[in-house]
């Protein structure tokens, strides 16, 4: 199917006229009529998600656009098919949690800029582009982390973040300007093929190190995920809960890319570096998951945890392509059901009991059986056991390992990891069926429970019906380079 620029950039279209438009009529719109705003947000992210699979094309070529800057192949259409509709369960969990508050339109019209950058972050393959479009990500997720302004802890969390992401960003960039200057070019196919043409040397690896601290950073990856957990305790849930699965697959859409194209050009070891490190993610966010009290502290180094077998995908695919990408993007769906289902799970109870502790679990299945079943599902996903689509993105993403033969032993760490992480995650099941509660009324939420419902089915479907979400990530997958 053929394509001109504008056709190829439809979707970031509509986000950006959808932000834009929101903003205007919040600023005319009396304050009883802003309920209007996130309905019609959620009627972008649909034309947004329409517009990006009309795109969609097993049979076509990769298509360059502006300048080589921009690549519109299946890879990126997956992910912004997948960022619509992170952002629609997002918009639901969000429109009575903040409604009241100060700037409500603001909210959405920068959750609408923030996936307008996560989209441009999925097709860019220049170094200029990837650059700005990781800046318009990570300056609205600051303000979003930030958003109950008069909140101390959302205050400390915002600065937290803009702090390391700022200090990541120099990092990124320098390293940036290192490989520009050993290439002579800012676009990824130029670059791939003029420094294969060249001997390595240390200044290879110190810019490949310098933009994968920037990287590292956005998808939580040791030593980069200090931020998280205040971030994450610290944000509005719904903001939390959205950091913990948006950012971070648009990081991932990134860097897999990058290392996939330029990766062996610049050290042909970059999988045994990025083993170690992914080895580090998952023993560092299980082990300090253990000792969390905080509920929202606890999925954030879980979040890290799962980083770590997500890289598993990313390594398995420079040995073999298409099946190590294709388990990423199955599990970067999945895990953001199962995610985001516990997250609605944890508003609910947080709405009754006036806590985020852990402590506010405690005797659930007594006042609501129905809600802590639901939890454990999520829970379970989380751990990888069937019959959930966690199960299933695990059994791939290890399969990948396995079957790249080099890798095998990633995939006994993320086993045994797994099994470190049933210990904190069937805490909150012991906490709920075990242990006597002190009675509090769980009061439902209409849009709370519309989440969880959601991500519950899908949570299930993934796993008795993975074929159709295979299938489109096996198809994304065999062009990721665009050559």
């Amino acid at each position: 199917m053929p394509v001109d620029n504008l056709t190829t950039f439809l979707p970031e279209l509509i986000l950006a006229l959808g932000g834009l438009g929101v903003l205007l009529l919040d600023l005319f719109l009396a304050p009883q009529r802003k309920r209007v705003l996130p309905v019609l947000t959620v009627v972008g992210l649909v034309a947004f998600g329409v517009a990006a699979w009309r795109l969609w094309d097993p049979g076509r070529e990769p298509v360059f656009e502006f300048w080589h800057s921009m690549l519109l192949d299946n890879y990126a259409v997956f992910f912004k098919v997948l960022f619509a509709a992170i952002g629609i369960v997002i918009v639901l969990l969000s429109t009575d949690f903040l409604r009241g508050l100060y700037a409500y339109g603001e909210y959405f019209v920068l959750l609408l800029f923030t996936l307008l950058g996560m989209s441009l972050l999925s097709g860019a393959v220049d170094l200029i582009t990837i650059y700005l479009a990781f800046e318009l990500v990570s300056l609205s997720s600051y303000v979003l982390a930030g958003y109950l302004r008069r909140d101390a802890k959302s205050n400390e969390a915002a600065l937290k973040y803009f702090l390391y992401g700022a200090s990541a960003s120099a990092v990124m960039i320098y390293g940036m300007s290192l490989l520009y200057g050993l290439g002579g070019s800012t676009n990824l196919v130029v670059l791939a093929d003029r420094l294969a043409a060249h001997p390595t040397s240390p200044l290879h690896a110190l810019a490949l190190i310098m933009i994968l601290a920037g990287l590292g950073y956005k998808i939580a990856m040791v030593p980069f995920q200090a931020w998280s957990p205040d971030v994450y305790e610290g944000a509005p849930t719904a903001v939390t809960a959205f950091l913990s699965v948006g950012p971070k697959a648009a990081g991932f859409a990134i860097l897999g890319r990058f290392l996939l194209l330029v990766g062996p050009s610049l050290v042909p070891q970059w999988q045994m570096m990025l083993a170690l490190l992914a080895t580090l993610t998952m023993f560092v966010g299980n082990l300090l998951a253990i000792r969390q009290t905080n509920v929202k502290r606890m999925l954030a180094y879980s979040s890290i945890a799962h980083a770590g077998y997500m890289l598993i995908g990313v390594i398995a695919a420079g040995s073999e392509l298409g099946f190590g990408t294709g388990a990423l993007l199955f599990y970067l769906t999945a895990y953001l059901f199962m995610n985001v289902g516990a997250f609605a799970v944890v508003m609910i109870v947080a709405q009754s009991t006036g806590t985020e502790e852990l402590e506010g679990f405690r005797g659930l299945a007594r006042n609501s059986l129905g809600l802590a079943l639901i939890m454990i599902v999520f829970l379970l996903s989380l751990t990888g056991i069937p019959p959930t689509a966690g199960f299933v993105g695990k059994l791939y993403i290890f399969g990948a390992a396995i079957r790249s033969e080099t890798w095998w032993w990633l995939a006994v760490v993320g086993i045994i990891n797994s099994a470190i992480s049933l210990y904190y995650y069937m805490n909150i099941a012991r906490l709920m069926f075990f242990l006597d509660g002190g009675g509090v009324a769980v009061r439902r939420n209409a849009a709370f429970s519309a989440v969880m419902w959601i991500c519950l089915v899908a949570t299930l479907a993934l796993c008795l019906l993975p074929q159709p979400i295979l299938q489109a990530a096996a198809q994304a997958s065999t062009i990721v380079l665009g050559r």
